[in-house]
């Protein structure tokens, strides 16, 4: 992650979300097709035995410590005061747009390994 500027960082985060939201839909999809017994489509079922594995097992821990890079803070050189982000000294935390980026991946966040840990307990 180094070189990157924020907006950048900003960028990847929310496409990390984007796909934990295509998941999550997928997730319901599949089980309403179950429900049904009746699949219109196979691909998201095919997806989902092949990307949620991934996620839970390879793609685990880099999705996980880059979500909460967002809450990794520090306090400012200048003023200890302050807290800023490790990764971008310029933003200082819990203040302005940063608190609606903070809450939204700390909520997808926890959605991500709750469904993680019921897909490794199926798993494994």
């Amino acid at each position: 992650m180094p070189g990157i500027n924020y907006n950048a960082f900003l960028g990847i985060l929310y496409l990390i979300i984007f796909m934990i939201v295509l998941v999550i839909l997928d997730i319901i999809y599949v089980s309403y097709s179950f429900n049904r017994k009746k699949f219109r489509f196979t691909l998201p079922l095919v997806l989902l035995a092949h990307i949620v594995p991934l996620f839970v097992t390879l793609l685990f821990i880099p999705v996980t410590e880059f979500l909460l890079n967002i809450v990794n803070c520090q306090p400012s050189e200048n003023d200890p005061n302050l807290q800023v982000m490790s990764f971008f000294p310029t933003v200082s935390c819990f203040s302005g747009a940063h608190i609606i980026h903070a809450s939204i991946t700390l909520f997808f966040t926890s959605i991500f390994v709750f469904i993680s840990t019921v897909v490794a307990m199926t798993l494994f």
